[in-house]
């Protein structure tokens, strides 16, 4: 009886000590501006765009480390105050709501950035170096290409392969029909 009545007791201790500790929304003394923590998350997200786009998972962790590190460095804080500032921002909800809509914006730009740069590329006019007479070779080429006509070619190709295997068929239908022989 006292054993059951002394672990409801501790179990009732534990919920307070965690509920209190939980419900702490002092500012700590090395807390982040909301304007920087939004740039550090910025570079964080793009470190780890980085990292997952070259590295293989067996290296990732190495890599991210070292890309964690420089992002502080940049931003003239260590991984502690990052920590602390990023745990104070998770539990009051608007302002880690602001936060991440500047970072979401920031990097749609960035995507959108970079898509227009790809844009950019593929119009570009294209130098090929021919090889023979060591010259340089130009021609404009522009990705423009119709839906209907992909969807012929498509067409096209599929009709040609059907006949090709139905010929293939043909010709083997001879060698898959099993014979039989007599068994000694």
């Amino acid at each position: 009886m006292v054993k059951i009545r002394m672990k409801k007791l501790s179990a009732l201790f534990c919920a307070l000590i965690f509920f209190a500790a939980c419900n702490n929304n002092d500012k700590p003394d090395n807390l982040i501006e909301k304007d920087k923590m939004a740039n550090v998350l910025i570079d964080m997200h793009l470190s780890d765009a980085a990292i997952d786009v070259r590295f293989s998972q067996d290296s990732l962790l190495i890599f991210a480390k070292d890309r964690y590190n420089y992002v502080f460095k940049k931003h003239e804080i260590d991984s502690a105050k990052f920590s602390t500032s990023l745990k104070y921002y998770g539990k009051n909800t608007e302002q880690i709501k602001e936060i991440y809509k500047v970072v979401e914006d920031s990097l749609l730009r960035i995507q959108d950035k970079i898509n227009k740069n790809q844009l950019r590329a593929l119009r570009l006019p294209l130098k090929f170096i021919d090889s023979l007479n060591n010259t340089i070779i130009s021609s404009s080429l522009i990705y423009k290409l119709k839906k209907d006509s992909v969807a012929k070619i498509e067409d096209l190709n599929k009709g040609v392969i059907r006949k090709e295997i139905k010929e293939i068929e043909r010709q083997t239908q001879d060698s898959l029909r099993v014979r039989r022989t007599p068994i000694n």
